[in-house]
């Protein structure tokens, strides 16, 4: 597995710009941005190849739902499980 970390809303929107990765795990609290918005980008460009685990701290219901709009491949609640993930990668 080959991983790239990318810390900010720009960085990841550029770097799947890029690089197309096979999978994203992303963060909806990111320093300069919401991390929806990478998922939407993403899901703007119509790559249904490219899988989603979103990683969020939030219990708001109403943004879950309006999240699940954007067919992330999981949401996994913070502080997050180490074997959950690599579980939900590997499946």
């Amino acid at each position: 597995m080959e991983v790239s970390v990318q810390t900010t809303l720009a960085k990841g929107i550029s770097a799947i710009d890029t690089v197309l990765p096979d999978w994203i795990v992303l963060d909806l609290m990111l320093p300069d941005g919401d991390g929806e918005q990478v998922l939407r980008h993403l899901r703007s460009r119509n790559d249904a190849r490219v899988r989603v685990c979103v990683t969020t701290a939030t219990s708001d219901q109403k943004r879950l739902r309006n999240l699940s709009d954007l067919r992330p491949d999981c949401i996994l609640p913070k502080p997050i499980d180490l074997d959950a993930l690599l579980l939900r990668l590997k499946n």
